[in-house]
């Protein structure tokens, strides 16, 4: 391991980034390729998620000749390459009618370790539009 304090290191490395997005620019015969993920785990947030060291979910894909994909087909092409993708709790989710019902849905049980969810991104199927709810239940214990 080239730095055992970096846990971008130490996911690139036990995740071969590398190796894979050069991979998938060669499959998708592409100019490039970008992963975009997050890191979690014990000591990168006050939420760690059970876990001891450090683990890493992808949540954007993004090819030079399409841009961002849908999360559905990202998750699909990264699984290949055992990249571990966020959960997607809902393909055909339709968004409620009043935020309190929107923040009701962003409030429930993690599917990571089944404590309590940080929120939800809502993403359109074509990849395009996203935004994020938070549980405000998940700000009053973790960001006071």
């Amino acid at each position: 391991m080239l730095n055992a304090s970096n846990i971008y290191t130490e996911m690139a490395e036990k995740y071969n980034f590398e190796e894979v997005l050069e991979k998938i620019v060669e499959k998708y015969n592409l100019e490039w390729a970008t992963l975009q993920g997050e890191t979690y785990g014990a000591g990168v947030q006050k939420r760690e998620y059970g876990l001891k060291g450090h683990d890493f979910m992808g949540f954007n894909l993004i090819f030079s000749d399409r841009g961002r994909l849908n999360s559905v087909e990202a998750k699909e092409i990264m699984s290949k390459y055992g990249i571990p993708w966020v959960p997607i709790v809902d393909e055909n989710f339709i968004l409620p009618d009043t935020l309190e019902e929107l923040l009701d849905i962003a409030t429930d049980k993690s599917q990571l370790d089944g404590g309590m969810r940080e929120g939800l991104v809502f993403r359109s199927q074509d990849g395009v539009k996203s935004f994020k709810a938070v549980s405000n239940e998940f700000l009053l214990k973790y960001h006071q």
